[in-house]
């Protein structure tokens, strides 16, 4: 777990997503970049040390058949994914709006779940 969430959350469904950011599977991650801030469901497959291994096996090329298409181009591997998060799916608060009332404690936030962000997520917050 990423440790306590100082940002006070809509509802329990958003505080305990947000306190499992950088696990394996779903979590809410918190993203700025420069003045803009939003919240990012992201999916993760593989735990830290799976991704770690995975990283390693690719730079190393142990297997170099597995990164290759049956026409020998490489192939992509996908080790996460995520996308904005406008409205709490459980509760329907605009996400905005709690980013705003509490945007130090969302910049903290945001800086702490900053080495847990998919590295495409870190591009697109979508604070409105």
């Amino acid at each position: 777990m990423t440790g306590t969430v100082a940002l006070r959350a809509c509802c329990s469904w958003l505080k305990n997503m947000l306190s499992v950011a950088g696990e394996q599977g779903f979590s809410v991650v918190a993203v700025t970049s420069g003045d803009l801030r939003g919240f990012r469901v992201q999916a993760t497959p593989f735990t830290r040390w799976q991704a770690q291994t995975w990283n390693r096996v690719a730079r190393e090329s142990l297997l170099p058949d597995l990164w290759r298409d049956e026409d020998g181009r490489l192939a992509p591997v996908l080790d996460g994914m995520s996308f904005p998060l406008w409205f709490c799916p459980l509760c329907g608060a605009e996400l905005a709006c709690l980013i705003q009332c509490q945007r130090d404690e969302f910049d903290r936030l945001a800086a702490s779940h900053g080495r847990f962000v998919c590295p495409l997520s870190a591009t697109a917050p979508q604070e409105r």
